[in-house]
């Protein structure tokens, strides 16, 4: 067997200088001095061949490309070797471990406090660290190394992440509870396009929305795009617009304290599948493997009502 050419140690340092973009900051960061974290990067690009940081004075360092590769295969070997060490030092015992998982931003309120609650019941000794942001920003996540599970909608996912479905959302009409059409049991896409309209304005929520409209030729009068999903509901609640979602948080009274209402749509239209995504081909951890295990049991199937 080879000799390793290179410590944990040192990948930690190298991870902390990128994560922190700066010599001092990642020194700081792990409690020693700011020339042991130079030493050990300069050992392991002599030791690797190549360059892993640009290092700008008084400006910080920047990643080089091979840098970069470097970092998500460094993230994932800490994050298996920190794994072994859980399950070495807890053969007898439960799970434990941490699981870094990141969220599509809209899914993050409703989904992700309740399965980490159900699974810290079963599973207490696991913690998390959490991120959220738009569809392509968690993709990018996963990638780097930075996240090692994350919760999608199964929309432009590309083919380098692997997809586990978990619910299946139909998508449904919101309005303000003033609004007209709220007293019809049922609209259609041709009712909600004359109307203003609300639009979600993330890059997959937009393909998607505006995808069920141009299935049938239509064309929405987008007067707002939201940033966020409690956003879009204020506006729908102040009766600036309707919308279209697949997301359902369970209250309908905005944060103003407007009620609006949830109404099916007539037309067939595409559901929207909820998914657990990973990084395909990457191996992943036994608590990772846990929680996509726990994701398809009947622990979480009651989230999509």
């Amino acid at each position: 067997m080879a000799r390793l050419k290179y410590t944990l140690r040192q990948l930690t340092y190298f991870i902390a200088t990128a994560e922190h973009e700066s010599l001092t900051k990642a020194a700081r960061h792990v409690h020693i001095a700011q020339p042991a974290i130079a030493s050990a990067i300069t050992k392991l690009e002599t030791q690797f061949g190549v360059d892993l940081i640009n290092r700008h004075h008084a400006h910080g360092i920047t990643l080089t490309p091979a840098g970069k590769k470097v970092l998500a295969e460094a993230r994932n070997l800490v994050r298996h070797a920190e794994a072994f060490q859980h399950t070495a030092m807890a053969l007898s015992e439960e799970l434990s471990g941490e699981l870094s998982i990141g969220s599509y931003a809209p899914l993050s309120p409703v989904f992700m406090p309740t399965l980490i609650k159900r699974f810290q019941e079963k599973y207490p000794k696991v913690e998390f660290t959490l991120s959220e942001g738009d569809q392509d920003q968690i993709i990018e996540q996963l990638r780097t190394g930075e996240i090692e599970l994350a919760l999608l909608y199964d929309i432009s996912v590309p083919h380098d992440i692997a997809v586990l479905p978990i619910l299946e959302g139909q998508p449904y009409a919101l309005l303000s509870e003033d609004h007209p059409l709220a007293g019809k049991e049922c609209v259609s896409l041709y009712d909600l396009v004359d109307e203003a309209f609300v639009l979600l304005d993330f890059s997959s929520a937009r393909q998607y929305f505006l995808g069920l409209f141009e299935e049938y030729n239509l064309k929405p009068n987008i007067v707002y795009k939201a940033p966020s999903l409690e956003v879009l509901r204020g506006l729908v609640g102040w009766n600036l617009g309707v919308s279209i979602l697949v997301t359902r948080p369970p209250s309908d009274i905005t944060y103003e304290h407007h009620p609006i209402v949830r109404r099916p749509i007539s037309e067939k239209l595409k559901p929207s599948i909820v998914c657990a995504a990973h990084l395909d081909g990457l191996q992943a951890t036994a608590v990772a493997k846990r929680f996509l295990e726990f994701c398809q049991s009947n622990d979480v199937t009651d989230l999509a009502s």
